[in-house]
């Protein structure tokens, strides 16, 4: 790969090459395999292929190509967030809806148009688990879960088989009583490819980032800042739609929605008020991915008198539609 690029930036062909010429034409496919050993398995010995892509980029958009570019490539003119916290169980692209709280995993497939599939009883043995987290916490490119034992304080993974299939429960680590409730998926917060993870200390109020690795592991937690305890649970997407995972939440004493974007390396901008009203919503508030295939990141909840889940479509920039009413009968499963 790397001598393909270094003759196309315009190397010396070796002798021992096709007698010395050759055709020079590497396509847009170039990327996507450059993106599959650089970001995905990390190799990092190639810098002719890294010069030639960012180079050459934006690349023009396939149905395949664009897909592999939204969520590998770490483009900034097509990129989606690096490390996915997109909850895609099927692995078609779409934002899937899916929660335990009945002590049953069940998953509501998105189709595409805000409308989501029958729900599919998964496992019946998430009594004893916190609310659970999607994102792809092992690399391989289809959505994991992550959740916390609530009686030994040990966090697992159950890697994504595809087809709203999973692994059984993998132990990662105990320590995890303060952190439980207010689990995230942050998406790729310091711009490395992977997926991190996040959660308010539940006595201290601070938000603490664990970056992660790729094969369902983490580096040591990282504190972000204090005064998160005036803050609903906090959920996460790229609302701005520049490649880096920022964090939502509503403020409880005036039920305004707020956003912090990130800027890489663990870092976000300040609270920005998007706006009040969401009083009936704050604990159910939830980051779909891309439920209208669209290319931005949408947001939804439950209502709760009414137990009737919305649907807001991103357009980034951190704006957001109109609240769309998708179907009621949702008060039991958040």
């Amino acid at each position: 790969m790397d001598l393909h690029a270094k003759l196309q930036l315009g190397g010396t062909v070796p002798s021992w090459l096709c007698g010395g010429k050759v055709t020079k034409d590497l396509g847009e496919h170039f990327e996507v395999g450059f993106n599959a050993l650089h970001h995905r398995l990390g190799y990092d010995d190639f810098p002719y292929a890294k010069q030639w892509v960012e180079k050459n980029r934006p690349v023009g958009v396939s149905h395949f190509l664009g897909w592999e570019t939204l969520t590998h490539a770490k483009n900034p003119h097509y990129a989606g967030m690096g490390g996915s916290a997109t909850p895609d169980f099927d692995s078609d692209g779409v934002g899937d809806i899916f929660s335990a709280a009945t002590g049953t995993l069940n998953i509501w497939n998105g189709k595409g148009d805000n409308t989501f599939g029958p729900a599919t009883a998964v496992d019946s043995d998430w009594a004893g688990f916190t609310r659970p987290i999607a994102g792809d916490f092992n690399g391989d490119g289809i959505s994991d879960l992550m959740a916390v034992k609530k009686d030994s304080n040990t966090l697992h993974v159950w890697n994504g088989r595809g087809a709203n299939n999973f692994t059984g429960a993998i132990e990662l680590g105990p320590g995890w009583n303060p952190y439980g409730s207010t689990l995230m998926s942050l998406g790729d917060v310091n711009e490395d490819g992977k997926t991190d993870i996040g959660a308010v200390h539940s006595e201290t109020g601070t938000l603490y980032v664990w970056n992660g690795k790729g094969g369902n592991q983490f580096g040591p937690a990282d504190a972000i800042g204090s005064g998160w305890t005036g803050f609903t649970r906090p959920i996460a997407g790229d609302f701005n739609g520049d490649g880096i995972g920022d964090l939502m939440a509503v403020k409880k004493d005036t039920n305004t929605l707020h956003v912090w974007n990130g800027r890489g390396a663990n870092n976000f901008t300040g609270a920005i008020e998007l706006g009040p009203g969401w009083e009936p919503y704050g604990s159910t508030l939830m980051s779909l991915g891309d439920v209208n295939k669209d290319g931005k990141t949408d947001i939804g909840a439950v209502h709760s008198e009414s137990g009737t889940l919305y649907v807001w479509n991103g357009k980034g920039g951190n704006k957001f539609g109109p609240a769309t009413a998708i179907s009621s009968g949702w008060t039991s499963r958040f």
